[in-house]
């Protein structure tokens, strides 16, 4: 669980999908996807996400992670 800001670029993801990884992600503040993420990139690298905190993506990345957030 990570404490405080999470910010999450699209490079960063680049990486995770090219380790054929996914991130589950935790931690008690908010959690940022740069605007240029990509929905189809969140979507393929992040497994969940479980924060206390607000999660700043665009619409169509919040969107392809719905089923993912709790």
């Amino acid at each position: 669980m990570v404490l405080g800001l999470q910010r999450y670029t699209r490079p960063h993801l680049e990486s995770i999908r090219a380790a054929v990884e996914q991130l589950p992600i935790k931690g008690l503040g908010p959690v940022t996807n740069d605007e240029d993420v990509p929905a189809q990139l969140a979507a393929q690298t992040i497994a969940s996400i479980e924060i206390l905190g607000a999660q700043r993506a665009s619409p169509k990345v919040k969107a392809a992670l719905d089923g993912r957030i709790r």
